[in-house]
């Protein structure tokens, strides 16, 4: 899920609730919640542009077969915006990279590491059967 949740192409929060609609089966995000929500204000929660309120995200959730999985998502979901903010700002030129391209970095590290850990993690399970 991370991968996902980290694909440059849409903002973290927008991923999640991608794979949030995907796990209950919906084609669009305005059947997420059992009241209406804008259009609007739903572009800006999944481009990142407003914070998604907890309370709202767990509804989205809330009658999804994996709950646990989704909430642990929506975590990381948010850590990764953190991440790719945080990368945007300490940019030392003047024009600091755009949320795509600090986002492109992010999942590249990502994809990186992750698959070194199933590397490593492959050697202990092979070492562990000898």
């Amino acid at each position: 899920m991370l991968e996902a949740l980290a694909s440059p192409d849409t903002h973290p929060i927008g991923n999640w609730m991608a794979i949030v609609r995907m796990a209950r089966g919906l084609q669009k995000d305005f059947q997420l919640l059992s009241e209406p929500v804008s259009d609007g204000r739903l572009r800006k929660w999944r481009s990142g542009q407003d914070l998604l309120p907890p309370y709202k995200a767990y509804e989205m959730i809330r009658v999804a077969q994996s709950t646990t999985r989704l909430k642990h998502g929506l975590i990381a979901a948010r850590t990764l915006a953190l991440v790719i903010d945080v990368v945007q700002a300490a940019a030392s030129n003047p024009e600091r990279p755009t949320r795509r391209a600090a986002q492109e970095l992010v999942s590249s590290r990502l994809k990186y590491f992750l698959r070194n850990f199933r590397l490593g993690l492959d050697q202990c399970v092979r070492k562990a059967k000898h």
